[in-house]
């Protein structure tokens, strides 16, 4: 006969995250592979909602998202993060408060485009720079062997290409080495 509600036959108590976000990154030579903790609370429906508050421009609910508890860093199926939709979309004022709170600047998706890949095919100048201020690689190479210059040349985009030589001379002016 079973016994109901003892401690022998109670579920394990529920772990202090709800879910782990995983990634494989297949690159020159190694794999890496990467389990990340999501705080207890943070749902895929937080971070979808998160990314798609940073894609149109929702500082508010950016804000609010994030204070919640949703890593400015959590990615979504492709690896897309909230710096990359708002610099894609050239959301300045989104940029830079992930940017202020800590968000990784050079964090790549499965295509290994960064942040600043994304803003320099649009043609995100004033993005542009604070990424590359904020110490974005301007050197990262994507999927297709391509950094962010690569694909802003090949874009003929050479408003872009000056804004960068801009936010790199005035980084070499400051002693900081640029990547």
């Amino acid at each position: 006969m079973e016994e109901r509600g003892n401690a022998l036959n109670a579920p394990p108590p529920p772990p202090p995250w709800s879910l782990f976000a995983a990634t494989l990154s297949t690159g020159m030579g190694a794999d890496e592979f990467r389990v990340e903790q999501i705080p207890s609370g943070t749902t895929s429906e937080s971070i979808e909602a998160f990314l798609e508050a940073a894609r149109y421009d929702d500082l508010d609910d950016v804000m609010s998202l994030a204070s919640s508890g949703v890593s400015l860093d959590s990615k979504d199926s492709e690896g897309r993060t909230a710096l990359h939709m708002a610099s894609a979309n050239g959301h300045c004022g989104i940029v830079e408060y992930l940017i202020r709170n800590g968000s990784d600047v050079n964090a790549s998706n499965v295509e290994k485009n960064t942040p600043l890949h994304w803003a320099c095919l649009n043609g995100h100048i004033e993005v542009v720079k604070r990424l590359i201020l904020a110490g974005a690689s301007v050197s990262a190479l994507n999927s297709h062997e391509r950094t962010p210059i690569d694909e802003t040349v090949n874009r003929g985009k050479m408003d872009v290409i000056d804004a960068i030589n801009e936010a790199v001379a005035q980084l070499e002016l400051t002693g900081t080495t640029v990547s």
